[in-house]
């Protein structure tokens, strides 16, 4: 069975993702880039997930960054059966 952390990963992997200018700012509010993003994702162990409406679900995928040396937490949303 792959779980949905799995499927993001894998998505990443893929190159089959969009990232939008909210995601950047908050990122760089952090100090973070999107590499940094995705390393953590890559090296996640977690994934919560947030809410579920008719566009969009949000998830909180809690990573680690090599930059902070702490453990990081990200909200990202995916499209409706964009995970499927």
């Amino acid at each position: 069975m792959t779980t949905i952390l799995t499927k993001i990963q894998r998505k990443i992997l893929q190159g089959d993702y969009d990232i939008k200018e909210h995601c950047l700012f908050e990122l760089a509010k952090d100090g973070l880039t999107i590499k940094d993003a995705f390393s953590a994702i890559l090296k996640a162990e977690r994934c919560i997930k947030l809410t579920d409406n008719e566009s969009h679900v949000r998830y909180e995928i809690l990573g680690f960054t090599k930059k902070r040396q702490t453990d990081d937490s990200s909200c990202f949303y995916f499209a409706r059966n964009s995970l499927s």
